[in-house]
């Protein structure tokens, strides 16, 4: 029997689910890999990749190369805990295209780089307008290193709308070594309010070894597909195949 394709058409104007659509994001890949970056103010401040106390050059920051090539823009801070010698005795932090440890990155050759912050380390991306968007979700790609990490380190993945906080990952308290979470890229994700105008993205990490470090990769804003389109999308391929018999 041949299909209805009134029938059939009539479906997959209802039924079939929208495409995902990118809003903003990032790999890393329009930087420069800075490598080793020394800044030799302990106390807090925004970071910032060359000049002032920076003594050796990291990319930190976002440049006119990524941002003009439309990533997303993204901006570093240091936040002093207490005693510490922040980043005054020279990290690896910032982008950076090492793999020894991650094996390869999620998306692309590069990715961003926290560890050894001796205080915390605050990564913030730039502000999306989501005003009349739907199904908004924000996700990234990280990894933690495997070591010996203590309850006074924490990893905090959040994001800021302009109703308030939505939290991804928030370790504060916890030993990681105990969480399960180490050694793997993960993909952590939250869907942001529909009544919501504006988002970003911040991450946070209080480390005190060289050893202790994150990555991170693929961070990207996005609407994705309502999930009811997605079954009717698949009802409607029942009924089409129901009649192909």
């Amino acid at each position: 029997m041949k299909p209805n394709l009134l029938l059939l058409s009539g479906w997959a104007a209802l039924a079939l689910p929208s495409h995902s659509a990118v809003l903003a994001s990032t790999s890393f890949e329009n930087e420069v890999d800075g490598g080793f970056y020394t800044d030799t103010d302990v106390t807090s401040h925004d970071l910032v990749n060359s000049g002032g106390t920076v003594t050796d050059d990291g990319t930190v920051d976002s440049t006119g190369s990524s941002t003009s090539a439309g990533d997303l823009s993204f901006d570093a801070a240091f936040v002093s805990t207490g005693p510490g010698s922040g980043f005054s005795d020279g990290d690896f932090v910032g982008v950076t295209g090492f793999t020894g440890t991650v094996g390869s990155f999620t998306d692309g050759s590069q990715g961003y780089q926290m560890s050894d912050t001796d205080g915390q380390m605050v990564l913030t991306f730039g502000t999306v307008d989501i005003s009349g968007e739907s199904n908004v979700q924000v996700s990234l790609d990280y990894f933690i290193t495997s070591t010996g990490w203590e309850t006074s380190d924490s990893f905090i993945i959040s994001v800021v709308t302009n109703e308030g906080l939505l939290s991804i990952l928030d370790t504060t308290g916890s030993d990681i070594d105990d969480l399960g979470i180490q050694g793997a890229w993960i993909n952590g994700s939250i869907a942001v309010p529909d009544s919501a105008s504006s988002v970003y993205l911040t991450v946070a990490l209080e480390s005190n070894s060289s050893a202790e470090g994150i990555y991170l990769d693929n961070v990207v804003i996005q609407t994705v597909p309502e999930p009811s389109a997605v079954i009717l999308g698949g009802l409607g391929m029942m009924a089409f195949l129901r009649r192909r018999r």
